[in-house]
C-alpha cells in the first residue's frame, strides 16, 4: 500500500498531507475512553442519545496484565514503585491452551 518514493520526490503528495489533515481532525473530536465523536455522546440536549448505545465487555489481556502489575506493586511496601512503567508484551513461550483457563 502506497508508493514508492523516488529521488528527487517529495514524501508527501498534496493528497497525503489533505488525508492526514482530515484524518487529525476526525481524531481530534473522539473520546479517548470510547472512540466515539464527542459532538455525538456529549449533545447535552440530546436526551435521545441516552439508551442508545449497547456496550459489550471484552477484556484487554496486555491491559489486564499491566494493570494487575501496577497494582502489585502499589500495594506493596518493599518496591519502590515511583517512576515504574508497565509494558504488556506477547509472550512466545506460552501456549494459548496454558492460559486459556485465566479468564
Amino acid at each position: 500500500m502506497g508508493r514508492v518514493v523516488e529521488p528527487g520526490q517529495p514524501q508527501w503528495l498534496p493528497e497525503d498531507v489533505d488525508l492526514a489533515l482530515e484524518w487529525a481532525a476526525e481524531q481530534s473530536v473522539r473520546h479517548n475512553g470510547c472512540g466515539h465523536p464527542l459532538d455525538e455522546t456529549t449533545d447535552i440536549t440530546a436526551d435521545e442519545r441516552q439508551g442508545r448505545y449497547r456496550v459489550r465487555k471484552l477484556r484487554c489481556w496486555a491491559c489486564y496484565e499491566t494493570e494487575k502489575a501496577a497494582a502489585e506493586a502499589a500495594a506493596s511496601t518493599t518496591s519502590d514503585r515511583y517512576g515504574l512503567i508497565f509494558v504488556a508484551e506477547l509472550r512466545d513461550d506460552v501456549e494459548r491452551a496454558e492460559v486459556a483457563g485465566d479468564n
